[in-house]
């Protein structure tokens, strides 16, 4: 294009104005400009000028990205929701998508509103082809975390076109997702029946089924108003460390009535805290580290001690102390040595009391051996209790310890099989208008522990109650954090025979239960479920019939076996399945 200025005035300036049509398809357009007049020019390289221009095809492709539901947490199904907008008015061609998100999650499923997509391995890549101007489209992603914590998901966009704005065609999120615990509730050897005045057991099973720690647990039990609690075992404990304490911390909570915790000296000789133990979380001890408590005179035990724990190690063999108070001729200590228990207790005069008993870990959860201390008392020391080495200084424990508990006399062999069976890992204290509430720091995934609640009737009567669990952490199914046993209380004198029942069903069902014979001609087993019996001399049977709704509202017919006293027979349910199977029955004593 040549264009002609008749003139142009000293120190003025002209525009010209070119309109050209740019191609129809992608392209770099140069654009070269040459000026010069017909008189001569004392500088000339100022005379050209040229210009590059790129001719596309635009849109403006808009993408948001959102995650629901807001506070996800380990078992929830966490959905991403990704749109996006066409907000110029061109035709976008060939877009294609992906959503990218981390290996710690599985995909449930993914949809679409347009166009195809493919799962490859950590994205979903989608063509969705044409997006239209003011269109828009979605893709949704729903997985299924495998871990807590930060869970990042990225988003984008892109055409065949170019982008007017391509800022907005990526978008990362993260979404939080926080721990979960499912805890479970059960009762266990519920007495069914209960001699009014007397305690009985109630023993409460509490499972949980993780995948994470559950944590600050508490179990609620309302009991009826005639019923009355009796304190358990860790009531009396003079120290009772549970070492569930979070990871880091260098103070370890006492949950006796004392309240005497136990801290580290200094931070380098701090052990680890929050590893799994063996109820909920336990101490790490790495041979140079150790916890001390109180020096006063709480801890020195008079005349008799029990001393608990939980202990894991690669070897026995060194001589490591566990714990103690005191030093070597006044206290006592607790340790392994040769692949056994070793303790060393002084009495007040300083006569040294040893033993070195039980292979381990064969002896688990059975008592060892006693030490009689003879006439006099054990030492008092003004020494702190120490946990991870010795009082004085040395054979310092390499492994983790967890549930210490400290008690002021010596526990009978069934109450150290209790201990050993976890059965007095919460601590159960009776609140107020009945209430009993257990406390529970931390349960691992797959552990249960059996809480006893020794309970004392006070009226005769059928009696319901419920336990519940409740936690800090976020449980998906709140349905089975209750269970709601029944219990006959009866007069002793009521109690005619209790017999141990078992059967078995021809569709494999079957079971043991425990029921009680009452002079009124009236049963209950365990579960409270209730009938009646009588007994026919001939030829020597006996009949029992469950009430209806109770045990397939079972007829149970047997015959006496001389020398007895034993019954055997046939068990039929009258619930209309027409089920049968065989039944047998053994008398014990009556309650004593």
């Amino acid at each position: 294009v040549t264009c002609t200025l008749p003139t142009l005035a000293a120190n003025s300036a002209a525009n010209l104005l070119i309109q050209v049509m740019p191609p129809d398809h992608p392209a770099q357009v140069d654009n070269e400009v040459v000026a010069f007049a017909a008189n001569p020019e004392a500088y000339l390289p100022d005379n050209a000028g040229s210009l590059e221009n790129s001719i596309c095809f635009c849109t403006d492709l808009s993408l948001s990205l959102s995650s629901a539901p807001a506070s996800p947490h380990l078992g929830d199904i966490l959905t991403f929701t990704v749109t996006v907008v066409n907000t110029s008015t061109e035709i976008a061609t060939n877009v294609f998508i992906t959503n990218t998100f981390p290996t710690h999650s599985v995909v449930i499923t993914y949809t679409t509103g347009q166009g195809t997509c493919q799962y490859l391995g950590i994205r979903i890549a989608c063509q969705w082809g044409v997006l239209s101007g003011g269109a828009s489209a979605q893709l949704t992603v729903a997985v299924l975390p495998t871990q807590a914590g930060q869970m990042l998901n990225t988003a984008a966009v892109a055409s065949y076109e170019i982008d007017y704005t391509p800022a907005d065609n990526a978008l990362t999120i993260a979404a939080p997702v926080g721990t979960a615990a499912n805890l479970t509730v059960q009762e266990r050897a519920n007495p069914g029946l209960a001699v009014q005045g007397k305690p009985f057991t109630y023993t409460v099973l509490l499972a949980n089924e993780g995948p994470n720690n559950g944590r600050f647990i508490t179990m609620t039990t309302l009991l009826p108003p005639s019923f009355s609690f009796a304190p358990s075992l860790n009531a009396e404990t003079r120290l009772n460390l549970h070492l569930d304490d979070p990871a880091g911390a260098q103070s370890f909570h006492d949950n006796s009535s004392y309240g005497d915790d136990l801290t580290c000296v200094t931070q380098t000789t701090c052990p680890t805290a929050g590893i799994p133990g063996r109820y909920g979380t336990a101490l790490d001890f790495y041979g140079d580290d150790y916890i001390v408590g109180p020096t006063g005179e709480g801890l020195n035990p008079g005349a008799e001690l029990t001393l608990a724990l939980w202990f894991k190690t690669s070897s026995t063999s060194s001589d490591r102390k566990f714990l103690g108070k005191g030093q070597q001729g006044y206290g006592y200590v607790l340790g392994h040595y040769q692949n056994k228990l070793y303790a060393q207790v002084w009495d007040s005069v300083g006569t040294l009391y040893s033993f070195q008993a039980g292979t381990l870990p064969a002896n688990n959860g059975s008592e060892v051996a006693r030490i009689p201390a003879g006439n006099y008392p054990i030492g008092s020391t003004p020494f702190a209790f120490t946990v991870g080495r010795a009082p004085w200084g040395s054979n310092y424990f390499s492994g983790s310890l967890d549930e210490i508990m400290v008690f002021r006399r010596a526990l009978s062999r069934n109450e150290i099989k209790a201990l050993a069976d976890g059965v007095y890992v919460s601590d159960c204290r009776d609140d107020a208008n009945n209430v009993v509430t257990c406390h529970l720091n931390a349960l691992a995934p797959g552990q249960i522990v059996a809480s006893n609640l020794h309970i004392v009737p006070g009226q005769l009567g059928i009696y319901t109650y419920t336990t519940t669990a409740a936690q800090s952490t976020y449980d998906h199914d709140l349905a089975d954090n209750a269970a709601t046993v029944r219990t006959l209380v009866v007069d002793e004198a009521d109690i005619n025979l209790i017999m141990d029942l078992t059967y078995h069903m021809v569709d494999g069902s079957g079971g043991t239960s425990r029921v009680w014979l009452l002079l009124d001609g009236t049963f209950v087993d365990n579960d409270a479920e209730t009938g009646t019996w009588e007994t026919q001399p001939d030829p020597g049977r006996m009949i029992l019939q469950y009430d209806p709704g109770y045990k397939c509202t079972a007829l149970s017919t047997g015959t006496f076996i001389l020398p007895g006293p034993y019954l055997q027979g046939v068990r039929t349910c009258q619930d209309g399945s027409g089920i049968f199977g065989l039944w047998t029955g053994n008398f014990i004593a009556a309650l004593q």
